[in-house]
């Protein structure tokens, strides 16, 4: 008489499976995503993230600016790098990433790998809200003292923002510092930049009453 088999058991579904792996990892980024308030706690969760995923580049982004923010080790800018290339390398039509490489570059004070990466970024927006590109750029030129393209994207951004009314958001900030910079930079040394006449008959942007202002906002700009 033959023995009885015992039935087969199914096997179980192998952790290493791609579909595994990567749910895995997004509940990684999902839970740093809930800690962002804890920047430290959030960062552990990106980091297991992109340990259990390389290819997981919302996590790579957001490592790249907590590590920008936070730059508590000497080399956290060059880790930062490394990690916002991989997301750009996942993800190369992203304008957060490429504005976050931008702002690596700008805190390095690479004004014009900044503005490449700003003038991306600008390329790849959805919205007239996202004058933040612009703007940078803008700052990335007043920093070198390049103040006819510094003041034509500041005045950008202004214009940019207005043609979305309905925001209400962070970005008006941006619209108020570019409206004043523009206005600082003509009022100041307005008769050397030939943009800030509006053609060859006028005069330059008349100069403010009170010069402590401009130029301490302009003094700011150059450092």
């Amino acid at each position: 008489m033959s023995a009885v088999k015992s039935p087969v058991k199914p096997k179980k579904k192998e952790k290493t499976s791609i579909t595994y792996i990567k749910k895995e990892s997004m509940e990684q980024l999902e839970a740093g995503e809930k800690e962002l308030k804890n920047k430290s706690k959030a960062l552990a969760h990106f980091l297991e993230a992109v340990n259990i995923w390389q290819e997981n580049h919302e996590a790579h982004a957001h490592i790249a600016e907590i590590l920008l923010d936070l730059n508590e080790k000497p080399n956290s800018i060059e880790e930062a790098y490394q990690h916002i290339t991989k997301a750009i390398h996942y993800n190369q039509k992203s304008a957060r990433y490429r504005y976050i490489k931008g702002k690596i570059h700008f805190k390095s004070r690479q004004w014009e790998d900044a503005i490449t990466e700003f003038k991306e970024a600008n390329a790849e927006r959805v919205s007239e809200k996202e004058t933040i590109y612009l703007y940078m750029i803008a700052e990335s030129y007043s920093k070198q003292g390049k103040y006819n393209e510094a003041i034509e994207n500041y005045r950008e951004a202004e214009k940019a923002i207005a043609e979305y009314e309905q925001n209400r958001g962070r970005t008006v900030k941006y619209l108020l510092e570019s409206r004043q910079l523009a206005d600082v930079i003509c009022s100041v040394i307005g008769r050397r930049i030939s943009i800030c006449y509006t053609s060859d008959a006028e005069e330059p942007t008349e100069k403010r009453a009170n010069w402590r202002k401009p130029r301490r906002i302009l003094s700011k700009l150059k450092s």
